[in-house]
């Protein structure tokens, strides 16, 4: 979009081929066979950041809560793709480089390596943030080096069809120390307001997180009291005090609701119970 979107339209050779096809669209990404695309890219992106916090530095009683949440992530640079992103897959007619093309994930780490690389030269303080999901979500080839400024936020448990949940966190916490997760209590169109997810895996997610020695996990949920509050709670006091998640739960019902506790944490335990929830009973409770 903008002011730049002429020069792409005016090199198709930019844009990845995408099952015979270089127009640009909003999926499009660059051809990682073209460096005069990745360099664009960057360019934009960096443009784009700079900015951006310059506006926030420069305003930071007028962005107060955009400026905290800048420097909670340390000043990190997003340069994920755009959701659904056309990874080059077919040769076509237009006289370009024409090469074959590697797997989403390699086309993925070729341009955030790039990407990371042009703009860190300039600001060699910034770190870099991308996600491991969807056809991009597994590790690149051996031979693609991770630029050690680049933090890969994984995705494992949906919108991935590479391998099991942990399957793909084996590979990911294997391959890099700059490895976090994104995961998801639930979302209203999933589950309404309830608990989208399962406690048993809850507590895999955070056992992991703490062996494995990741950066740090993230849940993305509704604003439903119930689905989250509780949960994100109990993971909370696991990762930093190593209290036990159920202890947490128990504390929390007993506090919140006296002599009814009992019944909410029961409740709490049927809402995200897997034998239960996959023996047709997941809809009774809404």
């Amino acid at each position: 979009t903008g002011s730049s979107l002429s020069t792409w339209q005016n090199n198709p050779c930019f844009i990845a081929s995408y099952n015979n096809s270089r127009v640009i669209n909003s999926q499009s990404v660059p051809d990682v066979h073209s460096t005069a695309a990745m360099q664009l890219w960057s360019s934009i992106i960096e443009q784009k950041y700079m900015a951006y916090r310059n506006n926030i530095l420069s305003n930071i009683n007028l962005y107060v809560n955009q400026y905290r949440n800048f420097n909670y992530n340390s000043f990190n640079v997003g340069i994920e793709v755009p959701d659904g992103a056309r990874w080059g897959n077919t040769k076509d007619n237009i006289v370009c480089s024409n090469n074959s093309y590697s797997t989403e994930s390699d086309q993925n780490f070729t341009l955030a390596n790039y990407t990371a690389q042009k703009i860190g030269n300039q600001n060699p303080g910034l770190r870099f943030q991308l996600y491991a999901y969807s056809t991009h979500a597994d590790i690149p080839s051996a031979d693609i080096t991770i630029n050690e400024k680049l933090d890969v936020q994984l995705i494992p448990a949906v919108y991935q069809n590479i391998t099991s949940t942990n399957g793909l966190r084996n590979r990911w916490y294997k391959r890099t120390k700059n490895i976090s997760e994104y995961n998801y209590l639930n979302l209203s169109g999933w589950s309404g307001e309830t608990p989208g997810f399962y406690l048993r895996d809850f507590k895999n997610t955070v056992q992991i997180a703490k062996d494995k020695n990741s950066q740090g996990l993230v849940w993305e949920t509704s604003p439903a009291k119930f689905a989250s509050l509780p949960y994100l709670l109990a993971a909370k006091n696991n990762l930093t005090d190593n209290v036990a998640i159920d202890n947490t739960l128990t504390e929390f019902c007993n506090n919140m609701f006296a002599g009814a506790g009992k019944t909410i944490y029961d409740l709490l335990q049927l809402w995200t119970d897997n034998n239960s929830l996959a023996g047709g009973i997941s809809n009774r409770y809404k």
